[in-house]
């Protein structure tokens, strides 16, 4: 008989989740013909598989998932998992062990010198897991009260033109420009959160020039499209943070948080300007 062994799911912001198996393979993925769904936008339809293979336990990647599938901070695409691997999707973290054993924490330095910037750190990771999570829950479900989401995204200025056609020419020059920044997003995220903004500048002067609706619908569509992937880099960002922050790795905590700092192009940006000091705060130690 097959002795089970256990999943424990880990997600910024959330206590984890202990799931036990005793099959020969799991698959892991969202949605509908998997054996843990994870119902994370990061983790693809179907994301990896863990299978038995003689006396342990393997993980397979899944060629075609948008994230790659990670072992020790490494991609793999086939790896045999020993004791205290950890496997990681975007912001997901994946604890594989023995129904009778705990999932043993990768190992860590503790230097004394880093507790004023670890406990800084506690501070604006809590901060800021709150304002990730106001603003999923805000794209998952629409209320009435002022999203948390503000506090990444600047309201939308009104905007003004002299006529309907000078307005569709500055709305056709902004999502222009918003979609050249877009493109470059995949590779800088302050690009994309620039983007975002262009893409709000040109509703802004469709809605002043009374245009059709089925423009800002579609220009609509593009930027919400593309604020939901500049918030899954900055979950991703939160999640590398609290796990620098958990291991008590000064050095590499400070590095995590002036790359949180770098996706958001507004100097005064006050998100921006906590991760530049706790990084600041940590290069004195």
């Amino acid at each position: 008989m097959n002795k089970p062994f256990r999943i424990v799911v880990s997600l910024p912001g959330e206590p984890p989740r202990a799931f036990e198996f005793d099959s020969d393979e799991v698959i892991v993925g969202r949605g509908d013909g998997v054996t843990l769904d994870l119902r994370v936008p990061a983790v693809s339809r179907r994301q990896l598989t863990i299978r038995r293979t003689g006396g342990g336990l393997t993980v397979e990647a899944e060629p075609g998932a948008t994230n790659p599938t990670l072992v020790g901070g490494a991609p793999v695409s086939r790896h045999a998992l020993a004791p205290g691997d950890v496997i990681s999707i975007g912001p997901v973290s994946l604890h594989v062990a023995p129904r009778t054993a705990r999932p043993r924490e990768p190992r860590a330095a503790r230097p004394r010198s880093n507790a004023r910037v670890i406990a800084a750190a506690a501070t604006c990771v809590a901060l800021l897991a709150l304002v990730v999570a106001g603003a999923r829950r805000s794209r998952e479900k629409p209320s009435a009260t002022p999203s948390r989401a503000e506090a990444i995204f600047p309201a939308p200025a009104k905007e003004s033109c002299p006529g309907a056609e000078a307005c569709a020419a500055r709305a056709r020059a902004a999502e222009a420009l918003g979609r050249r920044l877009e493109a470059r997003g995949r590779a800088a995220p302050a690009e994309l959160y620039a983007a975002v903004l262009q893409y709000r500048r040109a509703l802004g002067y469709l809605a002043a020039g009374g245009l059709p609706g089925g423009a800002m619908a579609g220009l609509a569509a593009r930027e919400q499209a593309a604020r939901e992937r500049f918030m899954q880099e900055l979950d991703d960002g939160l999640f590398r943070l609290r796990r620098a922050e958990a291991r008590r790795d000064g050095p590499l905590l400070q590095r995590e948080a002036l790359a949180l700092a770098a996706m958001l192009p507004d100097a005064s940006h006050p998100l921006r300007r906590r991760m530049e000091n706790l990084a600041k705060e940590g290069a004195h130690k």
